[in-house]
């Protein structure tokens, strides 16, 4: 459960410092305000490393009932463009227990 005084801007800005963490040389790339089946949602695209290879980390994040979710999906960096449409669909599908119907 999150803090009841912290909402969805607030969550995802103070996961940065915990991605850098624990994520190679991560680079936010985007961020962008969504509306998904969960309610309103943050996506950010980020970019990273794994070892020498280039990895692209996209997210879905949203809080419902004062409880976070985040989906996220990865991919080769030279992928994501095949890709995106299909982690786009099944972010914007998700739907935790106590969501708000669309």
């Amino acid at each position: 459960m999150l803090d009841p005084d912290l909402d969805l801007d607030r969550w995802v800005d103070g996961s940065v410092p915990e991605r850098a963490a624990w994520l190679a040389g991560v680079r936010e790339l985007d961020r962008e305000p969504v509306n998904t089946t969960a309610g309103p949602s943050i996506r950010t695209l980020a970019h990273h490393a794994v070892g020498p290879h280039a990895v692209t980390l996209e997210q879905w994040w949203t809080v419902v009932n004062a409880r976070g979710w985040v989906v996220s999906a990865a991919c080769a960096s030279a992928d994501y463009d095949r890709v995106a449409d299909t982690f786009r669909g099944a972010a914007e599908s998700f739907r935790p227990d106590g969501a708000e119907s669309p």
